[in-house]
Formats: structure tokens, C-alpha cells, sequence
């Protein structure tokens, strides 16, 4: 049967085939058809999410580089492929992330239950340069670590670097509070109404919590002082309370390259960042639904 036309949205009977193509980039054969309303011609490509790439055999194994600690000017150089096509990649690839993520998110559930425990947190990372810092607030699941969701924000230069900061670029304003409401806001449709919610001492996490989730239980924990080896992320306890979110704080330094600490790789645009983050969630997740579903069937 034939598909509708896309150009004129005419129905299957006003569509005949009208041969083949070979595509070279990824060596397959596909259908032409051709509208006989609009007289326009099409292919089953034309559906594709990837259509018009002519990379496309980098997509899949570029996404699983992007959790591999690699640069983009590596991957170009790795693929031998211009860094401008990793760059478009990098969106079309953070694009499908959200997509499949959010589609993952529902199928944990009615697989695991609801989401009643959680634990969130910020990792600061900065764009272009250490005077601009950036602020990713990542909310995890605390028995399984599923990521349920995140949010960047650009904050203002603290510490030694705020006075050379403010000198040399001039004010920054703070956007992580408006971005952390928002992100609570969201949780709201899939966090039951009782969740608790597990944070350390941030004095802005009490009130958004309080906002969105009045009738949940939130515990606060002291900050402890960060452990070399876990980049900074991991604690220096015995028993760390806020394991969770620490440990992927901790996996996110370690697997993206933008992030890690003592490197000279930093992200030069904050919605670069996002994207990127997007891509990794969705390769994490899919890996502890997937070790966590073979455990359960056995």
C-alpha cells in the first residue's frame, strides 16, 4: 500500500510507485512513488528523521562517542568529517534524545512504579571561560538513578573570579532560580504528590520545593567535603547520603568531556551544553532500564 503524499497530504489512491533508488551513504534501497494530484515526487526517505543527511552511518556511533568523554574537533577528526557536521549532529542527535528519553521515562515507570524518592543537585561548569559560570541542576531517581530531568542556567562568577569577572565582562545576571522553578514545575506531571525529596543545604531548594511539591517531605543533608577521585563530585565519608546524585555528578565529569575537571575543554555556547546533556541522560538511562529488566526477567 502506498503512503499519503507528504507535499499535499493527498490520501494512498492518488499515489502510484515509480521505481527505486539506491542510496549510497548507507548502502539501501528505497521506493519512489509519485503523487499523481500534486505530480510531485517522494520516497519512503522522505519519512526518515534523517532525511537529506549524507553522513547518516556517523549518527548512532556518534552518539555513543558523545558518552565516551571525546571532544567535537576528536569526533571530526575521528570520522574525517568537518566540525561543522558534528556541531548540526550534535542538535539533531540532542533533538532525538529528548524524544526517546521522555518516551523511556513512561515505560520505567510502568515498569518500576512511580518515582517516590529523589534527590537533585547543581554541577557548576562554565561557557568560554571560568568568569562565566553555568549552573545544571539534575534531578535522579535515589535507588536506581534514573535521571528524570535537568536544566542549565547561566549564575553569576562567585569567589575569587567575581571582581575580574564583573571587571572584564560586566554584570551576569542570575537565571538559575527562574530555571530551577521551571524545572520543578515540569516534575509535577510525573513525581506523585508525597515524593520525597532529598537535597543538601542550597537555601533556594526548601522554597521551590515547597512551590511546586507542599505536601512531600524534603530532607536536607551538610555538604561534605569532595573527593579527588571522584572529580570533585564523590564525597570523602563513609556513607554519603546523597550517594545518588553525587555518584552521577561524578559520571557526567567523567564521561563528558566539556565537564571534566582539570581540562582545558570547555563548552563555548550554553545551549550546546543542553544538548549534549540531552544525548548523555538518554544513553544513561537506557542502560540502567536495560540491566535493571534483565536482572528482574531473571
Amino acid at each position: 500500500m502506498c503512503p499519503e503524499c507528504p507535499n499535499c497530504r493527498a490520501d494512498s489512491g492518488s499515489v502510484v510507485r515509480n521505481g527505486h533508488f539506491f542510496r549510497r551513504s548507507d548502502s539501501r534501497k528505497f521506493q519512489n512513488f509519485r503523487c499523481k494530484a500534486c505530480l510531485k515526487y517522494f520516497s519512503n526517505a522522505t519519512f526518515s528523521d534523517c532525511y537529506r543527511q549524507k553522513k547518516r552511518r556517523i549518527n548512532e556511533p556518534l552518539r555513543d562517542l558523545f558518552c565516551k568523554r571525546i571532544s567535537l574537533r576528536d569526533a571530526a577528526r575521528h570520522f574525517k568529517v568537518s566540525r561543522t557536521t558534528i556541531a548540526r549532529r550534535l542538535v539533531f542527535l540532542a533533538a532525538q534524545s529528548r524524544k526517546r528519553n521522555t518516551m523511556l521515562l513512561h515505560s520505567i515507570q510502568a515498569e518500576f512504579g512511580a518515582f517516590d524518592r529523589v534527590q537533585f543537585d547543581d554541577l557548576i561548569t562554565a561557557e568560554h571561560t571560568k568568569c562565566k559560570p553555568i549552573s545544571a541542576t539534575v534531578v535522579v531517581q535515589e535507588d536506581t538513578r534514573f535521571i528524570l530531568s535537568y536544566c542549565v542556567a547561566q549564575i553569576p562568577a562567585f569567589g575569587p573570579l567575581a571582581a575580574i569577572a564583573k571587571q572584564k565582562y560586566g554584570h551576569r545576571a542570575d537565571h538559575s532560580r527562574r530555571q530551577r522553578d521551571r524545572l520543578l514545575k515540569q516534575l509535577t506531571d510525573l513525581l506523585p504528590i508525597h515524593t520525597t525529596f532529598r537535597t543538601d543545604e542550597h537555601n533556594h531548594y526548601p522554597v521551590v520545593i515547597k512551590r511546586h511539591f507542599p505536601h512531600t517531605t524534603h530532607v536536607t543533608h551538610k555538604s561534605a567535603r569532595g573527593s579527588v577521585s571522584g572529580q570533585g563530585e564523590l564525597k570523602k565519608v563513609g556513607r554519603d547520603p546523597l550517594f545518588s546524585i553525587n555518584h552521577t555528578l561524578a559520571m557526567f565529569r567523567d564521561k563528558m568531556s566539556r565537564l571534566s575537571r582539570r581540562s582545558w575543554n570547555l563548552s563555548k555556547r550554553i545551549d550546546r551544553l543542553d544538548d549534549h546533556l540531552a544525548i548523555y541522560i538518554e544513553s544513561h538511562n537506557r542502560m540502567i532500564f536495560e540491566r535493571l529488566k534483565k536482572a528482574k526477567n531473571h
